[in-house]
């Protein structure tokens, strides 16, 4: 199975960044926008680095972070959508739904594809600002919940950064940054006030490191001359004071991974050279402790580079069908650190054997005693699970609150210890060994040790997996490619012959001596010293120092053309390394060196070396008191035979015979001390030779059996040690639980019984004895003998139901003296899921059920007003507008009985065209968000008769049973009134408007009347004026009269037309009215005469 994966870091080809300035990432959550607002405030205008802003963001949404943030900041900020540069004294800030990735000076984005990713956004991130920057990387934790970043904390410190975190008072969340502080690797914990200057001045001292020889890649100064001589005289007083407090020997690390360790501690406590720090290690003790954690942090994921652990995944396949069934499958984990790859490897191996396979051993160590305690919980941040299949997660983990525990099954399969794999017995037979990223510290020869180490451990045909920078070049051909690019290699069958067990150095004691100070001010004499070494080594005859039994323990540098590898196995053999000419003389000095234990010189041999005769003269010399017993010093004076023995040299025939008469001399005189050595040996062979004889077989058988045994015996005791101390660690929890369920027992105020199947005493509380009449020494009893206060006749019947249906119990009983009681019986489970009983735990809720009593008294009286008030519908609901009680005067109302209407939706009284609108439910939502919905509208009854109700309905809360009470009245007879009475409103208004109309009518006549008649009256009057004014008719008294009288008429009628007007004008508004005075008398005077 390949897992579906979200792109990794180690998938991502980082390339280490050519910028020469600080980059600060910034990992924040909720709570984060406002700490960063506070920190960008107090940053200066020219801080000489830059800044990378990640944050959790919705990918729903557009992101205003920095829009936000500039308002703080007095740097320019970019946000991040593409490809791009990263230039000093800027801010980057993350888009919504991406991530950030980092190479080579430039921010890359890729989308996050799962919510897992999401959730790790900031880890992903760090990782790549570590590979990137390295010793330039500066990582912060800020405000957030959760556990993201610190995972990728632990790759920024191992790759020389630093790691920051908000302090936990100061972060308005403190889930991150305390996640952050428990990875241990956190350098600085500080409020946002002080990480300005803290970030100021850690860049100011990064500019004047100074280191002797500084490794590739390391941007500091390095030390010339005389400080030179002081820095290297430091680093070594620093390695052997590790060594003397902590019992840690890193004589085999690489000069660079030391160096860069030591670089790191001295930027973070601002020192600016090595003979200072070095001082501030006597001064400081504690930091020898950060120092050592420093050189000793290892960081790793699960599932580290995908691609390899898909080609072990095939390689394991042949490996596990080769093997016999039912055999243990046996595995290693070098360097583990905290546990990620043995469970990965673990996983893997489950997979592939499944779950009812052979057994699954897998055995994984570090030199980190605090990381192999971090691993042994089997505790992890949410955070890894960007780094793990989903199915996986969901197989193999357990989610508890903020972390992932791995399960059981997992844990079981995987032992841990603490083991140094230079000085510690390795483990035996087994069939994988995984030592990823550790080689790579360590210098040539370690290397090379270990791998030998490795070599014996492997089964034939056992996998060696490495780091992706690593190799078994180192190994001389001990093992063969499997795949040579994801780093697996296999023992073969040519090689399992050589197979040896390398020398275990004595570990060094646990010991803590404080060293004393060393003097910096007189280098002269170290320089001196040195001198004399390098001449003593160049100018010295070669020598060999070996053991009782010949076995070489160290050869001189100009020993090495004495010497000759033999072909075959290896071996130590002096005798049988030593140039033929000169193992005769050799053997015999030695032998009686060893008998008379004085010094012996051998006799001369001439030994040609590099075309040139020479006479090599051998002294052997015994040991010395302080040395061990039996060894030998060895040592080879070297003279040209041309300037004791003329031979070319000379000229003339005698010169010559001269030679070789001495040398025959010296072939007879050798000669014959070995034929009395002969026969001295020849005696004494000849005496043992029959008793060695009978012995010899059985040695040979022995020896095997021994030897089998010895290496059994060693991993044997390995595992003892390593299982031994897992018990006392399981012990010890197991220890802790005790007194955790012991006092809470004790504390807690419920009665709780615990009994086996056969219902006998296990366990009680203090409180059960309230209730039981119980004593200590009726553990084991059973507790139907045993009296109690209850009225709980059916406590046999339920405990024996609950444990054999696998079900739980629950039932109100009262005690003897009128309390009430809640009886839960629930099975009694262990932790391999088998039923060994049950548990009884009794709640008192007395005050429970008088306050329900209570309850139930104003129900009751509620329901009898309800009942009471026959003209309003009472009707409540639940939640979903189920009706739950139906008043009298509802059933009077709609018709409905109670048993008809009980269990139906309220809906059932609304209109058909009121459901298809879905009234009821928008009633019941206004409900809920207002706290009250109107209802004034048309019902339907059972018997199809429309009525109008006028109501409210109102949200019901408490004792957790929300719902609705909706009151309504029947208002049908009212609301056809209204509409009687607005009939009769609306029929008056149209007669009104008619009458209007008419009126208008009646003006617009009464004006054209008055203006047709008021033409004709004139020409009346005008003529009766001028009849008046003839000459017959002004004697005429009677004509007078009539023509006064025609004008008097005319008048009238003029006026009363006028009249009609202005009434018409005062009617439509167009003439304003005014009150005045009038003469009664003369008006009616006026008619009359009219």
């Amino acid at each position: 199975m390949t897992p579906a994966r979200e792109l990794d870091p180690e998938e991502f080809k980082v390339a280490k960044s050519h910028l020469n300035f600080p980059v600060v990432g910034f990992g924040a959550s909720a709570g984060g926008l406002g700490a960063l607002q506070k920190l960008l405030r107090k940053m200066p205008p020219s801080p000489g680095m830059a800044f990378v802003v990640v944050m959790h963001l919705s990918p729903e949404h557009e992101s205003m972070l920095g829009t936000i943030l500039q308002r703080s900041a007095a740097l320019p900020i970019v946000t991040v959508t593409q490809s791009t540069p990263i230039e000093v004294d800027h801010i980057y800030v993350i888009s919504p739904a991406l991530k950030l990735v980092m190479s080579d000076g430039h921010l890359h984005v890729a989308p996050l594809t799962t919510l897992q990713a999401r959730g790790s956004s900031i880890d992903l991130f760090f990782r790549t600002l570590a590979q990137a920057h390295q010793e330039r990387a500066i990582a912060v934790v800020l405000s957030g919940t959760g556990s993201d970043g610190a995972q990728g904390l632990r790759r920024v410190k191992e790759l020389g950064g630093v790691a920051m975190a908000q302090s936990l008072e100061d972060a308005e969340f403190d889930g991150m940054p305390r996640a952050a502080i428990q990875t241990g690797v956190v350098d600085f914990v500080l409020t946002l006030e002080e990480m300005p200057p803290k970030l100021a001045l850690l860049w100011e001292n990064a500019r004047c490191l100074a280191l002797p020889h500084p490794p590739a890649g390391l941007e500091v100064h390095e030390s010339t001359g005389e400080a030179e001589v002081l820095a290297e005289e430091a680093l070594l007083s620093i390695k052997a004071l590790l060594r003397e407090r902590t019992g840690h020997d890193f004589s085999n690390y690489k000069r660079g991974t030391v160096l860069r360790r030591i670089e790191r501690r001295m930027q973070v406590t601002a020192v600016a050279d090595l003979p200072a720090y070095r001082q501030l290690l006597d001064t400081q003790p504690k930091e020898t402790s950060a120092l050592l954690q420093d050189m000793l942090i290892s960081v790793t994921n699960f599932f580290r580079d995908p691609e390899a652990f898909d080609a072990l995944r095939e390689a394991l396949k042949h490996v596990i069908d080769d093997r016999p069934a039912g055999t243990p499958f046996r595995a290693w984990v070098a360097g583990c650190a905290t546990g990620e790859e043995a469970y990965s490897v673990a996983i893997v191996l489950r997979e592939l054997l499944g779950p009812h396979g052979p057994q699954i051993q897998v055995f994984a160590s570090d030199i980190d005693e605090r990381a192999v305690a971090s691993a042994r919980t089997g505790v992890f941040p949410l955070s890894i699970a960007a780094d793990i299949d989903p199915q996986r997660l969901s197989e193999f983990f357990v989610q508890e609150d903020d972390s992932l525990r791995v399960s059981k099954a997992l844990r079981e399969t995987v032992i841990f210890s603490a083991h140094n794999l230079l000085s510690d017995p390795p483990f035996t037979r087994l069939d994988l060994i995984c030592c990823r990223n550790v080689l790579i510290y360590l210098n040539r020869a370690a290397q090379a040790q270990a791998l030998r180490s490795f070599h014996f451990s492997l089964k034939l045909h056992g996998l060696l997996f490495l780091g992706s920078s690593e190799t078994a070049d180192a190994a001389d051909g001990l093992f063969d490619d499997v795949d040579k690019f994801k780093r697996i290699y296999r023992v073969g069958a040519k090689s399992i012959r050589s197979r040896v067990l390398p020398p275990i150095p004595t570990r060094i004691p646990d010991v803590h001596v404080a060293l004393t100070p060393i003097v910096y001010a007189t280098p002269q004499k170290p320089l001196l010293e040195q001198l004399h070494e390098r001449i003593a080594r160049s100018y010295a005859p070669p020598s060999v120092l070996v053991d009782k039994d010949d076995t070489v323990l160290h050869v001189s540098a100009r020993a090495s053309h004495l010497m000759r590898v033999p072909e075959g196995a290896p071996t130590y053999k002096l005798l049988e390394l030593i140039r033929p000419e000169l193992r005769v003389e050799l053997r015999t000095a030695i032998h009686r060196a060893a008998e008379t234990g004085s010094n012996i010189e051998a006799a001369r041999v001439c030994l040609p070396i590099n075309g040139v005769s020479h006479a090599v003269i051998m002294t052997v010399r015994p040991a010395i008191d302080e040395t061990p017993k039996g060894m030998m010093f060895i040592v080879f004076n070297e003279v040209q035979e041309s300037l004791t023995f003329p031979l070319a040299e000379q000229s003339g025939r005698d010169a010559v015979n001269e030679a070789l008469e001495a040398e025959l001399l010296q072939l007879q005189s050798r000669l014959k001390n070995t034929v009395g050595e002969s026969t001295a040996f020849t005696e004494e062979l000849r005496a043992s030779n029959e008793e060695l004889q009978t012995i010899n077989e059985e040695l040979r058988s022995t020896t095997e059996e021994l030897e089998t045994s010895r290496e059994e015996l060693q991993s044997v005791n390995e595992e003892l040690t390593t299982v031994n101390t897992e018990l006392l660690l399981r012990v010890e929890d197991s220890t802790k639980l005790n007194d955790d369920l012991h006092n809470l027992m004790n504390s807690a105020e419920i009665s709780t019984v615990f009994v086996d199947r056969d219902m006998k005493l296990k366990r009680f509380t203090p409180q059960a004895a309230t209730l039981f009449n119980l004593l200590k020494a009726d553990m084991g009893r059973p507790l139907l003998d045993i009296t109690h206060r209850l009225d709980y006749p059916e406590l046999s019947k339920d405990v024996r139901s609950v444990v054999r249906n696998l079900t739980r119990s629950e039932r109100e009983v009262r005690s003897h003296d009128h309390r009430w009681f809640l009886a839960r019986i629930v099975p009694y489970r262990t932790a391999e899921d088998r039923i060994e009983g049950a548990v009884l735990a009794f709640f008192d809720i007395t005050s429970r059920r008088l306050t329900e009593d209570r309850l139930r008294l104003s129900e009751q009286r509620m329901q009898l007003v309800a009942q009471s008030m026959r003209d309003y519908a009472i009707i409540t609901m639940d939640a979903s507008g189920v009706i739950v009680t139906w008043s009298a005067g509802a059933e009077k109302i709609f018709g409905y009985a109670p048993e008809e209407a009980i269990g139906q939706s309220f809906s059932l009284i609304f209109l058909e065209e009121h459901r298809l609108a879905a009234l009821p439910e928008r009633e019941l939502h206004k409900a809920s968000e207002l706290g009250r919905a109107d209802d004034d509208q048309w019902h339907l009854r059972k018997d199809g008769d429309r009525i109008y109700c006028s109501g409210i309905t109102v949200p019901l809360e408490g004792n957790g049973n929300a719902g609705f009470a909706k009151i309504c009245r029947n208002f049908t007879q009212e609301e056809f009134r209204e509409r009687q009475r607005e009939s009769a409103l609306q029929a008056e208004r149209a007669t009104r408007d008619r009458l209007q109309e008419a009126s208008i009518l009646k003006d617009e006549f009464l004006a054209v009347v008055s203006h047709e008649l008021k033409n004709p009256l004139s020409v009346i009057k005008m003529n009766a004026q001028m009849l008046a004014r003839l000459p017959g008719v002004h004697g005429n008294e009677r004509a007078l009269r009539a023509t006064a009288s025609i004008e008097t008429a005319v008048s009238s009628q003029v006026q009363i037309i006028n009249d009609l007007l202005e009434f018409s004008r005062a009617n439509m508004s167009k003439l304003v009215l005014t009150l005045s005075y009038f003469d009664l008398a003369e008006t009616v005077r006026n008619i009359t005469e009219s």
